[in-house]
């Protein structure tokens, strides 16, 4: 009987920048790659002639390294955050097939030290997260000006990531050095989890945290949110057996391979008797008990964390009106600094500071993420991000410390 098993594949290798690359982001439709480094500069990649990946326009505007860059919902727009204090939305344009333009359109300055992500929200992308070394998330208004509506200043150590949430989009969600994730909620969301502009008027310019988790040890790296396309598959019985079959005979001839100890909410703290909600109360502390948590009967993604405590934790809301809780901690003697889910399949991919890229597919009958497959030494030095492409998603594209991105293809394969 013939199994399916993954495989990664090295399409092309990108080199351009002078310093470590920091981040990737794909542009919606996945035609483009930015890219952004130590040496403060931007590059966008995309497609030449013979189908080469070629670099369009390389551009600065930051005086310090460019650490994070994403792309607005409708590819019109790219952000960038800097150690130089500054956030800047560029315009990106095509005015020929050969010509691509960059105009800096605003430059935001709230911030009092490092910026350290900056993203786009869902949807029509009307707002922006910001965060820093100021221990500050700010939310800003992308309006004609730009206008600042929210901060907030819960956490106590630099704030490293930021995901806005992909269903409610006045939901963002921050990880940090303290070692903590935190959940901000607009005010301005009714019961309902409408968005209710009236009644944003009459609270303060500070957005609710409603959910405080302190799973991790260290400090938290990447947030990511699986996209709504990608609901679990349901299997028929017959399905399920086959399935059982592929994976029971999958795990036979990867168990000398895998050394990945995937250990659940139960093995690592607490008793899986104990009830969902006394369980979220262990998970979670919801600092504002008045708040609305707008989470309805919708389709709840997924969430993924990774910290410097060796763990990717994934993330579940199990219960309407409940908070997040991990349903499995992935444990393994490395540090993953980036993981980003794979639209509209259950798998995910991480990379870290052992320069190894790795991808988790989730089994179909107890929906639990196990290693499928690995590059050592993928790169020379610390993987900093892994992002797959949005449209084409067999591919992810990963950058490094070594200075080089490199793009990938997951190939399904068929084993005796």
């Amino acid at each position: 009987m013939s199994v399916n098993t993954s495989i990664l594949r090295k399409v092309t290798t990108l080199d351009g920048h002078i310093a470590r690359v920091w981040y990737i982001s794909w542009s919606p439709d996945g035609k483009l790659l930015a890219s952004c480094s130590q040496d403060q500069s931007i590059i966008i990649w995309g497609k030449g002639d013979h189908n080469q990946w070629v670099m369009k326009l390389k551009f600065t505007g930051h005086s310090g390294t460019v650490r994070k860059i994403n792309w607005s919902s409708d590819g019109k727009q790219l952000v960038s955050c800097s150690f130089d204090k500054k956030t800047i939305i560029y315009k990106i344009s095509q005015p020929s097939p050969t010509e691509m333009e960059a105009v800096a359109i605003s430059v935001l300055d709230g911030h009092e030290s490092e910026v350290k992500d900056a993203c786009f929200s869902y949807g029509n992308s009307d707002m922006l997260g910001t965060c820093g070394r100021d221990r500050q998330v700010i939310v800003w208004a992308v309006t004609d000006p730009i206008e600042c509506i929210a901060q907030m200043t819960g956490h106590t150590q630099d704030i490293k990531c930021l995901a806005w949430h992909p269903t409610y989009t006045h939901l963002l969600v921050s990880g940090s050095y303290d070692n903590s994730i935190r959940f901000w909620l607009d005010p301005a969301v009714d019961r309902s989890g409408a968005f209710n502009k009236d009644l944003g008027e009459e609270v303060s310019d500070s957005w609710l945290q409603v959910e405080l988790h302190e799973d991790h040890k260290s400090t938290v790296w990447d947030i990511a949110f699986e996209s709504e396309n990608k609901k679990r598959k349901k299997l028929s019985e017959k399905e399920k057996l086959s399935e059982r079959e592929k994976l029971s005979e999958k795990d036979e001839q990867k168990e000398k391979e895998q050394q990945i100890n995937i250990e659940s909410r139960k093995d690592i703290k607490h008793d899986q008797q104990k009830d969902d909600e006394q369980t979220d109360k262990d998970s979670c502390s919801v600092v504002d008990d008045n708040a609305i948590l707008p989470y309805g009967n919708s389709f709840q993604p997924r969430m993924l964390s990774c910290s410097a405590d060796s763990s990717v934790i994934v993330w579940v809301r199990p219960i309407n009106n409940h908070p997040y809780r991990p349903s499995q901690i992935i444990k393994d003697p490395f540090e993953e600094g980036s993981v980003i889910f794979k639209a509209s399949v259950a798998q995910f991919a991480a990379g870290g500071n052992d320069n190894t890229l790795r991808i988790f597919t989730e089994d179909p009958i107890n929906h639990q993420f196990f290693l499928e497959a690995s590059v050592p030494d993928a790169h020379n030095s610390d993987i900093n991000c892994v992002r797959f492409n949005p449209v084409e998603t067999q591919y992810l594209a990963t950058c490094s410390d070594d200075m080089l991105i490199h793009i990938w293809e997951v190939v399904e394969q068929a084993s005796q």
